[in-house]
């Protein structure tokens, strides 16, 4: 026991090892609050029944983000309506009760063979709360790298050009899944003016990106390893943003795009990529009317489906051939180069010196 919590080795049903950690003797205490049938949802509560609102809403704090990841949208709603809480909010709080109790989560932490990532998937709602206010969230996971044979670039060529390509995404692939453990989520009421999606779901891959930085310098400190920053996200806008020029017509988005930029093609953010809602775990997160099912396997499985169905976002920035031209006039020794911005431009060096060598003693 490890201040509330139960650390344990365990095995799965297909006897594979990992560590276990739950708050069950903390959810068992979990008590509904008592109301009267027929109350009127609207009805503001009582001082009684306030205290006891806020009671049962720091008990749940205790557990919600330790162990408890799949009810982060509900106690961050719960918790917006702490300050005058109403009948309905007392109703949707013993629900959420009840949620806990009849189906508690354990975090799961499997080992992660080779070298590893940290694998974030951001997400966001615009104005889908009830008092029209957006929503944020991420998860964070401690993921293996890319496989060694991976062939997404090629599966989803051939998806695309594919009849099944519907079966095909409800469908998650072994050669474009990972395991990886889950280490960091949230989920939080945007404070600050959302005018679109794109807004929405800009402000949650940055804040996504922030906590993967502070966990790279922290696993820095603790390993002595760098641990390259992968992140997935279903705004498929601003995978495809991310590698161009063009600034958007929203100028509030300016500057967040620019860093977005600035860190992706920098190689900071070494990877991002598009996925499916259906495997954007943190979509539970952000609304009521997403199932958390995918997001509790992936916790208990390990599996992280989909995650490299699409080939490294390094690889597919454009403009090759000007990288290969400003190396040559510009570096000192460009025969010997290899990667140029993290970008791979070994195979048109080879062709530029050695090809026209060749070609100029025959």
């Amino acid at each position: 026991m490890f201040v509330g919590q139960r650390v344990r080795w365990c095995k799965d049903k297909h006897g594979r090892d990992y560590i276990g950690v739950n708050q069950n003797l903390a959810i068992d205490e979990l008590e509904e609050i008592p109301l009267q049938r027929g109350e009127d949802s609207d009805k503001p509560c009582t001082p009684t029944m306030h205290t006891a609102y806020r009671s049962v809403l720091g008990q749940i704090n205790w557990v919600q983000p330790r162990t408890q990841a799949q009810i982060c949208y509900k106690f961050s709603r719960a918790a917006s309506a702490a300050a005058n809480p109403a009948v309905g909010n007392v109703r949707e709080l013993n629900k959420l009760v009840r949620t806990i109790r009849a189906d508690p989560l354990e975090l799961r932490y499997w080992p992660l063979k080779g070298p590893d990532r940290r694998l974030g998937y951001p997400d966001a709602s615009y104005r889908n709360n009830e008092d029209k206010s957006s929503q944020r969230a991420h998860v964070i996971f401690l993921a293996e790298e890319r496989k060694a044979n991976d062939q997404s670039g090629k599966l989803q060529r051939e998806a695309r050009s594919s009849k099944k390509f519907t079966q095909r995404e409800n469908t998650p692939n072994a050669a474009t899944a990972a395991r990886g453990s889950l280490i960091d989520y949230e989920s939080h009421k945007i404070t600050t003016i959302t005018m679109s999606t794109t807004v929405a779901e800009l402000q949650a891959l940055m804040h996504c990106y922030g906590s993967c930085l502070f966990l790279k310098g922290l696993l820095a400190d603790m390993t002595g390893r760098e641990i390259p920053i992968h992140i997935r996200t279903d705004a498929n806008n601003l995978v495809t943003t991310a590698g161009t020029t063009h600034l958007p017509e929203q100028k509030e988005t300016h500057h967040l795009i620019q860093m977005m930029r600035k860190e992706s093609q920098s190689g900071s953010l070494q990877d991002l990529a598009h996925i499916s809602s259906k495997y954007c775990l943190a979509d539970a997160l952000t609304k009521s009317s997403a199932p958390a099912d995918e997001f509790v396997k992936a916790v208990e499985t390990g599996d992280l489906p989909d995650v490299d169905i699409h080939p490294p976002f390094r690889e597919m920035l454009q403009h090759k051939a000007f990288l290969t031209t400003w190396s040559i006039r510009t570096l000192k020794n460009p025969g010997t180069l290899v990667t140029v911005l993290g970008t791979n431009i070994s195979a048109e060096i080879y062709s530029h010196f050695y090809c026209r060598v060749s070609a100029s003693l025959q």
